[in-house]
């Protein structure tokens, strides 16, 4: 679904007269039009109202007015993103006259508080012809305007594959890593719903009964909170979860002892932490997690006297991982 945006430049900076029925604003008679329409729930929402501003003040010394009705005698300015960091956008100016113009914006580099600037000034170059000599402005009584609403979120789906480690810190400790998938599937702007995966291994360890290595499964649920604005090609986000761990000796044979209960190598770990990632690509980038825990169950694998691996107590864990978007 699109949605209309529109401003008309008047003697002043503020808005014209604002049309109820499809909650656009419309201009003075006499004055040509351009309209800039930009996707509902874009990551380009957040820039719009300065995006706005700047064309207000460019287009009020050529004296076209912006605006948002369904006059034909307008300009229309398509933009949007085409990534969820909004680094990447397209711009598109037609006046159904002729073949549109199209320009490719890469804003990586350009500061969050300079890309309206950047827009803005790509827009007017794109309108080219738009830009003629200034026009006879009819008066209209001004009326404030709604701000553009701010889009509902839309679920994103990310998936991750990567390396974990962790270790625990309670009587004898152990650390193992290993293989680690997440899949975040996002049900507001900023927040998402985590599930991963992991099977992480732990060097050989030698016993008087033996040599044998220890195994552990991991699955768990969580959620996240992203902390930046989805214009930067970089984000913070936090996060807390929960996890079950399961731990299995491999050339041995042993007994298990998890908190008193015989028959169970399964722990249960509840942490959080700080996340961080750098875009690589629209649709791809590289994120790092460190999390601190306390083992609400914890698990003890023995063979015979000797404590063969411990996880209780504390745990840390760190993540890397690349992660695609859907």
């Amino acid at each position: 679904m699109l949605a209309w945006i529109a401003v008309a430049v008047a003697a002043g900076a503020r808005p014209r007269c604002l049309n109820a029925a499809d909650g656009t604003i419309c201009v003075a008679d006499g004055n040509e039009r351009v309209a800039l329409r930009v996707p509902l729930k874009d990551p380009l929402w957040p820039l719009v109202p300065a995006v706005l501003a700047h064309l207000q003040v460019e287009l009020k010394e050529v004296g076209v007015c912006l605006s948002g009705d369904g006059d034909s005698n307008r300009r229309l300015v398509v933009m949007r993103s085409l990534d969820l960091l909004a680094a990447d956008v397209e711009i598109v100016v037609a006046d159904g006259t002729g073949i549109p113009r199209t320009r490719m914006l890469e804003l990586r580099a350009v500061p969050v508080h300079a890309r309206p600037l950047t827009l803005g000034i790509a827009t007017m170059e794109l309108l080219g012809a738009v830009a003629t000599k200034p026009r006879a402005r009819v008066p209209v009584p001004l009326v404030a305007a709604p701000a553009p609403a701010t889009p509902e979120a839309t679920a994103r789906l990310h998936v991750a594959l990567g390396f974990a480690a962790q270790s625990f810190m309670g009587g004898r400790g152990h650390a193992h890593a290993g293989p680690d998938v997440e899949v975040a599937l996002g049900v507001t702007e900023r927040s998402s719903i985590n599930l991963h995966a992991a099977y992480l291994m732990a060097p050989d360890v030698h016993t008087s009964y033996g040599a044998g290595s220890v195994r552990a499964f991991v699955a768990g649920i969580g959620g996240t909170r992203v902390l930046t604005s989805s214009a930067r090609s970089w984000g913070a986000a936090v996060l807390a979860e929960t996890h079950m761990l399961r731990l299995a000796a491999v050339g041995h044979s042993v007994d298990v002892d998890a908190s008193g209960r015989a028959g169970s190598a399964i722990a249960w770990v509840v942490d959080a932490g700080p996340r961080a990632w750098i875009s690589l690509h629209p649709r791809l980038r590289m994120e790092m997690t460190l999390t601190a825990g306390i083992v609400l169950r914890s698990v003890a694998l023995t063979d015979g006297e000797q404590v063969v691996a411990q996880a209780s107590a504390f745990a840390g864990t760190g993540t890397l991982r690349l992660a695609a978007a859907f």
